[in-house]
């Protein structure tokens, strides 16, 4: 659970999708401050509230530039360097609120620049990271959000060299004793990852150490060739 922190009021109705409340707050809201810009647009794309997101999107368009948009949306404004494309993928992954999440992960990325940013990369790789630890947390887990999180933020930012990020993960969890669904899914991370970004044959025997006989005849599967 993320607490709502010192801006509590205006992070509540942004995840409750109060819309009266919200156009209240966003009247008097500080874009220009650093620390707390981005709280509304985090909290309604975590909690999936479309509407919400489209009039706290409404409203930095009528007193910011794209590039100040940008910053806000990019900046790790919660606990764990979460920031706006995070909270989106991180909704994506719960079935009830799924569908709007890729709403609200299509509107942020369509408000984003269309030149690819240091910022944005980062944004990015942060997110295709914290694919392996978000598939532990939900219970209504939705079994295609891996898939779509790729789709959405491609043009992905080259993570050939990253492979034994997932490989570990999985070695990790069946070392603690996770769930069978958890490690599931997160071998089924593993494949999507490499259908991306292909290993190489020397990554094979590596992974065998790492994980073991089947997550290296896995790996074999997708060496590039």
């Amino acid at each position: 659970m993320i607490a709502f922190g010192r801006h509590g009021a205006m992070a509540i109705a942004a995840a409750e999708g109060n819309l009266s409340a919200l156009r209240i707050f966003l009247e008097r809201w500080d874009w220009r401050s650093k620390d707390i810009a981005a709280v509304p647009l985090t909290w309604a794309c975590l909690y999936g509230q479309l509407d919400a997101v489209r009039l706290i999107l409404g409203s930095m368009r009528s007193v910011l530039s794209r590039r100040q948009r940008s910053e806000i949306m990019l900046s790790q404004s919660l606990p764990g360097g979460v920031d706006v494309v995070g909270s989106c993928v991180i909704a994506m992954h719960s079935r009830r609120m799924h569908r709007s999440a890729v709403s609200a992960l299509r509107l942020v990325l369509a408000d984003l620049p269309t030149q690819p940013s240091f910022d944005l990369k980062a944004s990015k790789i942060r997110a295709i990271y914290s694919l392996g630890i978000i598939v532990v947390q939900p219970r209504d887990y939705h079994p295609l959000a891996q898939d779509r999180v790729f789709t959405l933020l491609a043009p992905l930012p080259d993570l050939s060299d990253c492979v034994f990020h997932i490989v570990r993960l999985v070695a990790n969890s069946r070392r603690w004793g996770l769930a069978p669904a958890i490690i599931e899914r997160q071998v089924a991370l593993a494949k999507r990852w490499m259908t991306v970004w292909p290993p190489a044959a020397n990554d094979v025997a590596s992974a065998q150490k790492i994980a073991g006989d089947d997550m290296a005849s896995m790996m074999a599967a997708y060496v590039k060739q």
